[in-house]
């Protein structure tokens, strides 16, 4: 479980990745997805976009058997817009639309259910880990740097 980069592709103007989550007690699930990013001249506002959408070519990179049976799902369309707030920090909007492709009985609204909980807690963590970093910037006398 875990992401792997698949490379950039020029003609795509996207980056690719594989990425498997775990699901016990049901088998893993893994995504093959483009990531394109965009940003203003002055880095004010950002665009993460993610999409399982044409991706037979990410299922050609070779990516190794993780020695599992992991469930192909799709994460037809997901986003992350970042907005730099004048007072400092930043306001994020993060959407996801997964198909995940539950087991029967299991229906999509009973894994939204679960999964919601899931999704609130890996933005907390990535909240925590943002603050952190700002911290140790902050104390390390650092401006921040452009990806």
């Amino acid at each position: 479980p875990g992401a792997t980069y698949l490379g950039d592709f020029a003609k795509e103007k996207a980056r690719g990745s594989a990425v498997s989550f775990v699901a016990r007690p049901f088998p893993d699930r893994q995504v093959f997805q483009w990531m394109v990013y965009n940003s203003t001249p002055d880095h004010n506002e950002m665009w993460v976009v993610y999409s399982t959408r044409r991706n037979e070519m990410l299922y050609q990179r070779g990516v190794e058997p993780e020695g599992w049976p992991a469930v192909q799902a799709q994460n037809c369309l997901g986003s992350y817009h970042v907005v730099s707030l004048p007072q400092g920090g930043c306001h994020v909007v993060f959407s996801t639309m997964v198909n995940s492709h539950p087991p029967w009985p299991i229906t999509a609204q009973f894994v939204f259910n679960i999964a919601w909980t899931k999704t609130a807690d890996y933005i907390q963590h990535l909240r925590q880990r943002a603050q952190l970093l700002k911290r140790r910037r902050l104390a390390a006398g650092g401006e921040h740097e452009l990806a």
